[in-house]
């Protein structure tokens, strides 16, 4: 399920971007927000939910990006991030659209960063504001149905997997 989400989240940031055009207010960021998502449906958070966060910053930064590992560095440290926070909190509705919704903010200032780092780029405080209001809305919709479809595949899949083991007794 987790491969799964992954790639129709990676497969709809190209949908939506080729469609919309760069000063919409509906930006995509579905593969991060994927990264969010993911989380509770790894059996434990192991090598594979890492990986899945490696190869979607990887094939972000080829397909979508034109900044060669940039989100691939980038889509790790916020798969740690989501870990270290619930670690502490746990996995709610609450929680990770405050999660999702800091991640936006907190990628938008890291790539706006990366590129004022660039010469030609220069640093304007009203498009870096817009880039993360533009965001907000489209990302929203997308975290939240995406996170109540989810989480009813995982109890579906609990309720079957108990209810084959009452079965097997």
């Amino acid at each position: 399920m987790m491969y799964f989400l992954a790639i129709l989240s990676f497969l709809l940031d190209g949908l939506f971007l080729s469609f919309i055009s760069s000063h919409s207010l509906f930006l995509p960021l579905f593969s991060l927000l994927a990264v969010l998502i993911c989380y509770p449906l790894s059996k434990n958070v192991d090598k594979n939910y890492y990986f899945v966060c490696i190869l979607l910053g990887f094939f972000y930064d080829i397909c979508y990006a034109n900044s060669l590992f940039f989100h691939t560095i980038m889509f790790p440290l916020f798969g740690w991030m989501v870990d270290r926070v619930y670690q502490k909190f746990q996995v709610n509705f609450v929680n990770a659209y405050l999660l999702g919704i800091s991640m936006i903010v907190v990628y938008r200032l890291f790539f706006a960063l990366f590129l004022v780092a660039l010469p030609s780029f220069v640093w304007d405080t009203k498009t870096f504001l817009e880039s993360i209001a533009s965001s907000f809305f489209l990302n929203s919709i997308y975290l939240v149905s995406f996170y109540f479809l989810t989480r009813k595949v995982v109890r579906k899949k609990r309720n079957q997997k108990f209810s084959s083991i009452e079965f097997q007794k």
